[in-house]
């Protein structure tokens, strides 16, 4: 860039009719030149870390952003399976609590203690995924840990999965007791 100006401004004392430049006035143009290049790539540089630190700062915030976020999740998955857990054994629980006050020999064989049976069958499995759950939602956050998100992402799908299926023998195990009580047809 500096040659450019350079040779401009030697055409400009070309066009005036110079014919000779002196050496001690060239030397002091090119010393102003150098003065001015070098506090342009002050600015430059200046420019660059500034830009530079905008873009590290940006990174900072949504890196805390996405860490919030991520907790947020793992909380709320947590609250979850905690959940799944306590409505499973809580009925569970319950329905233990109804048979041994009701409880006689022929208790077993009777439609209500069938399906009493059935319901506290379903409503254990339920529990028993729950803790499933719990196990597979570590392991999928241990392989997303580890760089390893298409395992990671595998267990996160059976998290899922197992989960729907830890509510569903809830709702089975309640039909199954509804219809034991009469409830139900």
């Amino acid at each position: 860039m500096s040659i450019k100006i350079l040779k401009k401004e030697l055409d400009k004392l070309s066009e005036q009719g110079e014919t000779l430049v002196s050496i001690e006035a060239l030397q002091n143009y090119l010393d102003a030149l150098g003065r001015q290049e070098s506090h342009h790539k002050d600015l430059v540089v200046a420019d660059f870390n500034a830009k530079n630190q905008s873009a590290v700062e940006k990174y900072k915030e949504d890196r805390a952003e996405w860490r919030e976020l991520f907790k947020a999740v793992i909380s709320n998955g947590q609250a979850t399976i905690r959940l799944l857990a306590t409505i499973n054994g809580g009925a569970a629980l319950a329905l233990l609590a109804f048979i041994g006050k009701v409880w006689n020999a022929g208790f077993p064989s009777s439609f209500m203690g069938q399906n009493i049976t059935l319901s506290l069958l379903f409503l254990c499995v339920g529990v028993g995924i729950s803790a499933l759950t719990q196990g597979f939602a570590y392991l999928g956050q241990h392989f997303f840990t580890y760089d390893n998100d298409k395992v990671g992402s595998v267990f996160q799908k059976l998290t899922g999965l197992l989960g729907i299926s830890s509510l569903v023998a809830f709702f089975v195990g309640i039909s199954f007791a509804c219809r034991g009580f009469g409830l139900l047809p």
